[in-house]
């Protein structure tokens, strides 16, 4: 803009300003149309500086605390911002601002850091906030690989215990052979069920243990009927298809939509409906 006319650089200014801010400089400033550019801007400036209340400014920088998830460089823009606005003076700007970050910290570490310097200036206590902020960010990245390397060789574990089932034997229930004809439940009777190849540990059969019923049967094997008492083992004499004993029925209980009702049934003569 320095190389257009004076005359082009207020048109060029007011075509960037709003409504209330023309009306303002047409008619709230005590400017000549022969103002330069930098007298009309400082005009405004301070036109906009009364509009403002420096206690109030002041105020709100002396409460400005860095916010939960905010970052420092974030906190550290937003007091400089509102420092710009107190009107304090350039001797005193750097310990303020650096009063402000002492108190306005939420980084417990930093501020234990600064504390123990006796000469901390603005820069030191900047440098103190950024690189331990920095270090939190990095020691979360590493404790985060930490566990995912943790899981990794958790589930590691995991797939070779299921390899390790995978490759059991179905025989021993050892680890699996590379010569089949070593194993030595090969040629071993089964506990479970009596059968020959397999210990009774990896046995399928859902039946009694053999020694319960090696048991049974010889309890059942205790009685040997004679020919004196062999009328006691007779359970029903037939003669011309009819039995002396009357043949045994069952009852049969059935639910349905309407109800429910029972019925006497035959086992295995003849069917009836339901």
């Amino acid at each position: 803009m320095s190389s257009l006319s004076l005359a082009e650089q207020r048109s060029a200014l007011i075509s960037v300003l709003d409504d209330d801010c023309t009306r303002t400089l047409r008619y709230g400033l005590s400017l000549g149309d022969g103002a330069e550019l930098k007298t009309i801007l400082d005009a405004m400036e301070l036109h906009l500086r009364n509009q403002r209340n420096v206690i109030v400014d002041r105020r709100d920088f002396h409460t400005r605390v860095q916010e939960l998830h905010e970052t420092f460089d974030d906190f550290l823009c937003g007091i400089k911002e509102i420092a710009s606005f107190c009107d304090f003076c350039e001797t005193c700007m750097d310990s303020r601002l650096r009063d402000r970050i002492v108190v306005g910290t939420r980084d417990e570490e930093a501020l234990k850091r600064m504390l123990e310097e006796k000469k901390l200036t603005l820069q030191m206590a900047i440098d103190i906030c950024r690189a331990s902020e920095n270090a939190n960010a990095s020691r979360a990245v590493i404790r985060g690989s930490e566990k995912y390397n943790v899981s990794r060789v958790s589930q590691y574990k995991q797939g070779q215990k299921a390899v390790h089932l995978k490759e059991q034997c179905f025989r021993c229930g050892g680890e699996r052979h590379l010569d089949k004809m070593a194993c030595k439940a090969l040629n071993r009777d089964c506990k479970q069920c009596g059968k020959k190849g397999h210990f009774a540990v990896v046995c399928r059969s859902k039946g009694q243990p053999l020694s319960s019923q090696k048991k049974k049967t010889n309890n059942k094997s205790t009685f040997k009927p004679s020919k004196q008492n062999l009328y006691r083992v007779i359970g029903d004499v037939y003669s011309n298809c009819a039995s002396s004993c009357p043949t045994p029925q069952i009852c049969i209980s059935t639910t349905h939509p309407k109800g429910s009702s029972s019925v006497m049934w035959t086992p295995d003569l003849e069917q009836r409906q339901l």
